[in-house]
């Protein structure tokens, strides 16, 4: 040890040299214990990491009589330990770079979906124009069988409408782009109205729909457009998958500060294992029910974006062949200095008429 001393130099492990007072022996001389220190040791021939534990041995009078130094060469391990870290720096320096290219991609197929979108809406908007103008101004000229194209037609137009705004709007969410119009309206009053709208579909498969609530009316903040498309969306999917003569229920509650809108169905339910991916994007369930409806797997994707733009949180509940529950949670308050929406004058306008020929374009009966 004393050669050592002699002919080394003693360094941390970060490099800074260590100043000759701090030498372990030096250390010891004072009554220090050392544990497991690690040092790096440099002579002229070599350099080694060394792992020193010490300890004093005093004599009777308690003077300093001998030190007792344990050194474990550790310079392979320290080599090894240095290989290690620096693959896995240089792995997570490739992964990080893959992140950032995935990203990147990312953002570019949005863009791309986003043009395509835009692209495909254009004639969609004429094909659509150009029915309305045949059933108007034409109708008397039509066959049944002609009126039947020209239902499919416009069912299919739809469809792809639903798609694109879908795609659109997901793209918006994605950026954080979405635009609330936030007012005070009657969530009980704007709900029944969408209920009454969707009944005809309802009972087109003797499915019936109901509304419970605690109380006739309830005055919250809310983006009413976008409420009306993440109920309808709720709705449309209990219709899809409700077998015929059962029932679908949306109750309204007040809840720990929340307004509580759950929409549950008797319908062929969703597999426990499959919950975790409903709201993914594309998340489909494969059934054999399902053939019976048709859809992108965006449009539950969509619904928990819009209810996250609300402040909001949706959740759901479901048993194979009894049915499911879809919970919607958003904050119960009213904005002030806000003016009030027109509850008791909303009807079943343009907008949301065509927002349900849109949403349940794919159901087919």
């Amino acid at each position: 040890m004393n050669d050592i001393y002699k002919q080394a130099n003693f360094y941390e492990l970060d490099g800074r040299e260590i100043a000759f007072e701090d030498y372990p022996m030096q250390q010891i001389k004072r009554g220090m214990q050392i544990f497991d220190r690690v040092l790096f040791i440099k002579t002229d021939v070599k350099s080694m990491y060394f792992s020193l534990s010490a300890n004093a041995i005093f004599d009777d009078n308690q003077n300093y009589a001998m030190g007792v130094i344990s050194i474990r060469n550790i310079t392979d391990y320290i080599s090894h330990s240095e290989t290690i870290r620096r693959q896995q720096l240089a792995l997570f320096e490739a992964e990080k770079r893959e992140k950032e290219n995935l990203e990147k991609i990312l953002v570019m197929k949005d863009e791309f979906l986003s043009l395509i979108s835009h692209e495909f809406k254009t004639p969609l908007t004429v094909i659509n124009a150009t029915l309305q103008v045949i059933e108007l101004v034409h109708k008397d000229q039509l066959t049944e069988r002609m009126k039947g194209y020209l239902s499919k037609i416009k069912q299919n137009t739809f469809r792809q409408v639903r798609l694109v705004n879908n795609i659109l709007d997901i793209t918006k969410a994605k950026a954080n782009q979405i635009k609330l119009n936030m007012k005070n309206q009657d969530i009980v009053f704007i709900t029944k109205c969408i209920l009454e709208s969707v009944k005809l579909y309802a009972e087109q498969k003797h499915i019936r729909i109901s509304l419970e609530t605690s109380f006739q009316s309830k005055i919250v903040a809310m983006d009413e457009e976008k409420y009306e498309r993440i109920l309808l969306n709720l709705l449309s999917n209990a219709i899809k998958f409700t077998p015929q003569n059962k029932q679908i229920v949306v109750r309204i509650r007040e809840e720990a500060k929340r307004i509580i809108v759950e929409v549950s169905d008797e319908g062929i339910g969703i597999p426990e294992e499959k919950l975790h991916m409903i709201f993914e994007r594309f998340g489909q369930i494969e059934n054999t029910y399902t053939r019976q409806a048709e859809g992108s797997g965006i449009g539950l994707y969509l619904v928990k974006m819009l209810v996250d733009a609300m402040d909001g949180y949706i959740k759901v509940e479901s048993n194979v062949d009894k049915g499911s529950a879809f919970t919607i949670l958003l904050p119960d308050r009213i904005l002030a200095d806000i003016e009030e929406g027109e509850v008791s004058n909303i009807h079943i306008d343009d907008r949301l008429i065509q927002g349900i020929a849109i949403e349940f374009s794919d159901i087919y009966f």
